[in-house]
Formats: C-alpha cells, structure tokens, sequence
C-alpha cells in the first residue's frame, strides 16, 4: 500500500494529459483517496464519481504500465509532455476536440520514447459515441426525469415518464438516420453480434458519464433501439420511497434475500440501494454479478468488486463457481434466470455467504415456489429444508402510476420467521400468505394491503390499484355523494 500515492500520482497526470479527467477531478479523488487510507485505487475512485469511463481506465492503466516498465533512460522527462504535443499540434494547424487534446502527426517523439500507444489511439470506440447527437438526447431525458428513451423509425423519440409513454414534439425518426447513427453507438463485436443474430444489448455511456443500458433490435420498419436511463449513484431506501425497516435484510452474515418483480418494477434499484447500505457499514468484499452493470458503487467501507456477464465472465453460473473462491461476504446475482444459477446461489447460502439476488416473479410466494421448482423433485424436499433455514426474506414489488405524475412503489414483503419456515418445509405454501396478513410485525405485508395504503393516501387511483392487484374484487367502490335535498 505504500505506493500507491505515488502510483495514483501518475496516474492522475496520465488521465488529465489525456484528456479524460481535469484536474479538479483528480484532486477530488485523491482526497477521497487519503480519507480512506490509501485503500483504493485512483482510478477506481475516477470511475465510482463518474468522471471516469470503464474503457478509459483500461486505456490509462495499460499507458501507466508501459510507462513504468519503460527504462529510465527512455522515459519522457517530467515536462508535461502531452502539454508539449499539444502545443506542437496547435502550431501546425490541428485543432484540440471535445473529447481531449489533438495529437498531431509530427508530436510523436514522447510517445515513441516510451514506448506506449499514442493518445488518441488509446481511445475506444465508446469515447466518440459519447459525443454522438444521441447521447446529447440521452442526457437531455436525464434531465426530463425520463427512465427510457424509443428510437424507432416513423415515429417521433418516445419517453417513459413517470411509467407513461409520451411522445415527444419532434420530427418523426428516419429510418435511414437511425441506420447511419445506432451503429455508431456499438464497438466492432456488437456490430457483429447485431448483424448475426439482429439484436444486441449494449451499456452506452454518454461524455457526461450517464450510463444507459440499450437494446438494438431490427423490425420491419428498420433499426430500432430502447435506452434505460441508469442513476448515476446509488439510491437509498428513502430516495426510492421504500420503507426504512427494509434495511434489516442487510444485517445478517449469511443467507439469502431476494428482491422480485416483473420487468420495470424497480428490482435493480431496490437492490443497489440494499448493497449501498453494506458498503457503507461494512467492511465486507462484496461481489456483484450483473448483466450488465447498471449502477456503479464507489468504494466505501466495503471492497465491491463489479462482474459483468458476457464481459468479465461468459455466464452468472460460471462466476459463481468461481465466486467461492474469490474470497466475498456478500455476492449479488443481478438475477436468477436459469436452474444452474438458482442452484449455486442457494449453494452459496448455505455456505457462510450473504447472498443478494433478483427474480423476475410477481409475488413472494411464487418466488419460493420457483426456487423450489428449479431442483428435480427428488432433491426439492432438500432444498425446502434448506430454504427453510437460509432464506431470510422475499420483497416483491410493483409500480403504480402516481396521481402526481411519477410512479408510486407497492411492496409486498416476506420475512421467513419460524413459523414461515416451517410452512416452506413441510411443502404448505398456500398457508403462508395467511402468515404474511397478519406478521406486520414481523414487517410483512401483502401487496393489496399495500395498494391500499396508496390509495388512502391519494397517491395511486383506485382504478390503478385494482389493475395490479391480486385481489381486485377486495377494493370496494367508493360510496355515492349523498343526493342533493329537494328544494
């Protein structure tokens, strides 16, 4: 640890010569840096702030290797050399972009001394499809409080505000247009994959660091692609108007906590929030298996480590195979898709982990029904035995269209107390929603009842909560105004 003030002083004048960060921002991080005991890498720390992208701290890590390998005698002075090229390119005519100093064709001598890709050449295709007129849109429904952004052909850009599509005043999208500018948003591989299979799904950053997770897909009409708008930091319980006694879930060592929803409910959030927590008061290695990586954790108390699949593993399976010997207290599945991974989380478990993870289903009890569903039956009497003891709770969410114009969370909440667990075990789960009526106590509490709660407080309208709930016939109409006397 004693060199790495030394490396990260290095680093910061590589990253601001490039033109990836200014210098307030690497002092704002060094400082951040020296409060934290010298723990964390600098570039992590550019990176968790957002002043830094994923690509751009490869780059810079790989110019900052080469640099110390180089010999000393080859080594560019400490002159500022990438100042010195700079000024060179101005003098010859080039013109310093958005993204970063020029380097001009006659100002190689630095580069070639030490033996490191040239500036510009160390630059990924995402850093000039940051600056594309779509990342300006992106950032501009940022700032709309728009979730999603539509780009299909014949028709206007399409947001999500507050869970409603509206369409928006400007001209419709060509199809041409949009064959000439999505691609531009994808790298070499993704261009491949798109073409061989005629969808991709993609993590686009813009140049102000906003990270949007898209999916470009063809139809009739042409090229079409959907960005979620992902936050830019990790939200916390009250941020995401969920009850604050959610936050127990955290506390244990070991065991399983699922957060569940279909598409759109706000899992991805609800779970970031829940790891925040961890890192913030804890210090554990916590590691992140997503698809892709959504929300950035800067480092904190805890050490959190990011995988993406398809990236940094080829599948959630295979990472949580070698999780295990990775060292983590805590390891958070982005989501529990196939019986392999069900079975290895439940396996982690079980094994003196913490385990986090989200499911695409609509209530608690459907959700143990599908982890016990995912075992062949003549291991699913092991697995309710051992659900019975590891899970510790279920949070199941949907979202409603609020009366205010944004969108409004139902929580239905399954603490797996003693008797609950016992109903898991001996297979009688149609008994524990009975449980889950009357355990406020415990903090349970069942989705109508929930509604309810959003209805009373003018927030949700009637006609959208009986929508969603499971119940509907259990939200009686509101009684007639009384007639008015006769005169």
């Amino acid at each position: 640890m004693s060199d790495l003030p030394r490396s990260s002083a290095l680093f910061g004048r590589l990253a601001v010569e490039a033109g990836f960060v200014t210098q307030e921002h690497v002092e704002q991080c060094l400082a951040m840096q020296a409060k934290l005991g010298n723990r964390h890498h600098l570039g992590a720390l550019l990176v968790g702030h957002g002043f830094l992208s994923e690509g751009e701290l490869v780059q810079l890590l790989e110019i900052q290797a080469a640099t110390q390998a180089a010999p000393a005698a080859t080594r560019a002075p400490p002159t500022q050399p990438a100042r010195r090229s700079t000024e060179n390119a101005n003098a010859t005519g080039t013109t310093t972009g958005t993204a970063g100093p020029a380097i001009s064709a006659h100002a190689t001598e630095v580069d070639d001394a030490i033996r490191i890709p040239r500036i510009e050449d160390a630059r990924s295709v995402r850093a000039g499809a940051a600056l594309s007129p779509i990342s300006a849109e992106l950032d501009e429904a940022e700032s709309l409080g728009a979730s999603d952004v539509h780009y299909h052909p014949g028709a206007p850009r399409t947001f999500r505000l507050g869970g409603r599509l509206l369409v928006s005043a400007t001209p419709p999208l060509a199809a041409r247009e949009l064959e000439a500018t999505l691609p531009k948003l994808l790298d070499d591989a993704e261009r491949e994959r798109l073409a061989a299979e005629l969808s991709v799904d993609v993590l686009h950053v813009t140049a102000t660091g906003l990270r949007c997770r898209a999916s470009v897909y063809r139809t009739h009409l042409g090229l079409n692609a959907t960005f979620r708008l992902i936050r830019r930091e990790p939200p916390t319980l009250e941020e995401l108007g969920l009850p604050t006694h959610l936050a127990r879930f955290t506390s244990y060592s070991q065991g399983l906590v699922l957060v569940t929803g279909l598409a759109g409910s706000g899992k991805s959030s609800t779970l970031a929030a829940l790891v925040n927590l961890i890192a913030e008061e804890r210090a554990d290695h916590i590691l992140c298996l997503e698809d892709p990586i959504e929300i950035v954790h800067p480092p904190k108390r805890a050490l959190v480590n990011q995988r993406q699949v398809g990236r940094d593993t080829a599948s959630f399976a295979r990472a949580l195979r070698g999780a295990l010997r990775e060292d983590p207290d805590v390891i958070v599945i982005g989501e529990l898709r196939d019986p392999e991974t069900i079975s290895l989380a439940v396996t982690a478990a079980e094994t003196g982990h913490l385990v986090l993870a989200s499911m695409t289903t609509q209530s608690c009890v459907r959700t143990v029904s599908r982890l016990v569903g995912a075992f062949p039956p003549s291991q699913q009497g092991q697995v309710r035995a051992m659900l019975a003891t590891s899970l510790h709770g279920v949070i199941t969410q949907k979202m409603a269209p609020d009366t205010q114009g944004g969108r409004a969370v139902a929580l239905e909440v399954m603490t797996v107390t003693p008797a609950v667990g016992n109903l898991i075990r001996d297979d009688k789960l149609v008994q524990v929603r009975s449980l889950m009526q009357t355990g406020r106590q415990d903090g349970m509490r069942v989705l109508d009842d929930s509604l309810r709660e959003l209805v009373a407080a003018g927030r949700v309208s009637l006609e959208d909560a009986r929508r969603l709930a499971e119940n509907p016939a259990s939200f009686a109409a509101p009684a007639p105004a009384p007639a008015a006397p006769a005169p």
